[in-house]
């Protein structure tokens, strides 16, 4: 189990409906419960006190259908036993029962938004319930926590941990690895880790017999997914074009984990020759899942070789330089929607290498509509496009503006 973070989710909804609540297994047995705001009834004190729901208890609540639920059921009071309303949401993943999650309907029922939001973190209850289910499992999450703690900030902390990986887990010291980074975008902190969670468990649900080779960990706000080639020959993620096909192919079973309604930016590192240079290689994958998150022209799979200007950006710290100090030229562009379509004219010139004809094409425009854009440009931002400085200032504040928008890892 892993009741850290169990008790997280139990309590991010509490924080979010106001009500108390308790995960419970398929007997009836308490797994985890969360602090009580409102008034709870004497049945939920002896089954928290005992971690066990009363015989009777678990006769009334069963006999509501709750075994065979796949939808929020309303228990009714019972006063003979105690107990007020409550409302049962069914634990299940991938199809499998794990429990239940229980609130106290006290004072007044749930309201709709409130059900949906209890069914939203139920679904990262269940998932986090599932990924114990079997030794395999077990021993994926313990190296797969290991991994996390070797990723992390403690530079002490991590060297140890990837200590233990090689000398505890048979994780090979010295063999060709990747580092890829799974990164939900467009969602809040919430609803990020909710998705992780369950991203988590279907990577370990796919690699739980191969912890010697392929581990990951929720780092921060992304997924953090270590390949390993044990056998030192090349493997799958052994060139960059494999690598690429291998990290989309994992990013459409992550979307299908999730249901596919969010976007997923996947970063692949270089290839590296040694578990001691996993960190630089998560670092690497990182900045190219940014990069992906902010440019479409890059694709939602993206390799740190492939993302160009960004890796010098990134790499030398400049994401918190403002665009307008790298070219000042822009800010006279000015706001609104027509600078926004002289922004993104620009960019795409840009990044054509000053192809007009190609960028006609890409923005849908005849010829003349963009000569008379650029030339607009040219006006408004008091720049001469033909000469090559302006041309490299003002693409590397455009680049720096997107970076402003990268998601937080």
């Amino acid at each position: 189990m892993v009741p850290d973070r169990l008790q997280e989710h139990l309590d991010a909804l509490v924080a979010d409906i106001g009500y108390g609540a308790t995960v419970e297994d398929l007997d009836g047995r308490a797994i985890a419960y969360s602090a009580q705001p409102t008034p709870i009834d004497e049945a939920r004190m002896l089954a928290i006190l005992t971690r066990e729901t009363p015989p009777d208890v678990y006769d009334w609540q069963q006999s509501h259908g709750i075994a065979t639920a796949d939808k929020p059921v309303r228990i009714p009071a019972n006063p003979e036993l105690k107990m007020h309303p409550r409302l049962c949401i069914p634990l299940r993943y991938r199809g499998v029962r794990l429990g239940h999650l229980w609130i106290i309907e006290s004072d007044r029922p749930c309201t709709a938004d409130e059900v949906a939001t209890a069914e939203r973190r139920a679904r990262g209850l269940a998932a986090l319930l599932y990924r114990d289910r079997s030794p395999a499992l077990a021993a994926w999450t313990e190296t797969s926590a290991l991994l996390a703690r070797g990723l992390g900030g403690d530079r002490r902390a991590g060297a140890r941990a990837l200590r233990r990986l090689s000398d505890e887990h048979g994780i090979p010291p010295r063999a060709p690895l990747r580092v890829l980074a799974v990164v939900p975008t467009a969602l809040d902190g919430a609803g990020r880790s909710e998705t992780l969670a369950q991203m988590h468990v279907a990577l370990a649900d796919r690699f739980a017999a191969r912890s010697r080779d392929r581990l990951a960990a929720v780092v921060g706000g992304h997924l953090a997914v270590l390949a390993v080639d044990g056998r030192g020959a090349p493997g799958a993620l052994s060139g960059d074009a494999d690598a690429v096909l291998v990290a989309a192919r994992l990013r459409d079973e992550m979307l299908q984990a999730v249901g596919g309604a969010i976007g997923v930016a996947v970063g692949i590192s270089d290839r590296h020759g040694e578990l001691a240079d996993v960190s630089s290689a998560h670092e690497q994958a990182c900045r190219a899942a940014q990069a992906s998150a902010v440019d479409p022209t890059i694709g939602p799979v993206a390799s740190w070789s492939q993302i160009g200007i960004y890796r010098l950006l990134m790499a030398g710290g400049m994401q918190a330089v403002a665009p307008d100090i790298a070219a000042p030229a822009l800010e006279r562009l000015g706001g609104g929607r027509d600078a926004q379509a002289l922004r993104d004219t620009l960019e795409t010139y840009l990044d054509l290498g000053g192809n007009v004809q190609r960028t006609a094409a890409v923005l849908h425009l005849h010829r003349t509509s963009l000569y008379h854009r650029l030339g607009r440009i040219e006006e408004r931002a008091g720049v001469d496009l033909g000469a090559g400085h302006v041309r490299l200032e003002l693409h590397v504040a455009l680049k720096l503006a997107r970076l402003a928008d990268a998601p937080a890892l």
